[in-house]
């Protein structure tokens, strides 16, 4: 089997594994349907809200995995360029085929979540002082301001200028970050209208008993 191959067949699980809708999975042990609840989201806040903060971070980290996996499975096969395309840019390639699965999941009507856990994961396996950066800012930011759209969408977009300051990072990835902020942007859309409007909720850091 060739690489070309390979690596069609590692985007395709990608994708498929992306599409896997944990938090709504997690949520109907408990009976509940989770687009039906809160903000109707199918990720880790949604999660937090519904069920309380033990399953919000389960949720968070197997979202996380979702991206983390395939980017590192494609960090093991591509260690040289391909083409034109430099091994760091193939694997978020990969990866960003995850974030596709997670937001336009193939179990949801080709609906799904805001992509930013297993976009962390992505970051985490291709770029991983980039990604540990990015979360910092993105927890003081959550931290200072206590709104999940906000620190989401600074984060990542902080994703775009820890790659170009940090030492050792394809250029080639800079697009690809970019093209997860203009995502990520519109898919908080709705969020982003609720800021403007006052009536966007802030983020419970205390646990729920479900």
């Amino acid at each position: 089997m060739t690489l070309e191959t390979q690596l069609t067949a590692l985007g395709c699980v990608a994708y498929f594994l992306g599409s896997i809708p944990v938090g709504v999975l997690a949520a109907r042990t408990k009976g509940i349907d989770l687009t039906q609840v809160g903000s109707g989201n199918v990720g880790a806040t949604n999660v937090n809200r519904a069920l309380g903060k033990q399953w919000g971070i389960a949720v968070f980290l197997l979202d996380m995995l979702k991206g983390l996996v395939p980017t590192l499975s494609a960090r093991y096969l591509v260690t040289s360029n391909i083409g034109s395309l430099q091994p760091q840019a193939v694997w978020m390639l990969v990866g960003i085929l995850a974030v596709l699965g997670h937001t336009k999941s193939i179990f949801l009507h080709f609906k799904g979540g805001k992509g930013i856990s297993t976009s962390l994961g992505v970051c985490l396996g291709a770029a991983p002082l980039v990604a540990v950066s990015a979360f910092v800012f993105f927890v003081v930011i959550l931290a200072t301001t206590r709104y999940m759209s906000i620190a989401s969408i600074l984060a990542v977009t902080s994703s775009i200028i820890f790659a170009l300051l940090i030492p050792g990072q394809s250029q080639q990835i800079i697009p690809l970050f970019a093209l997860l902020t203009v995502a990520v942007i519109i898919l908080h859309r709705n969020n982003i209208g609720r800021l403007r409007a006052g009536t966007e909720p802030k983020f419970a850091f205390e646990s729920k008993k479900v």
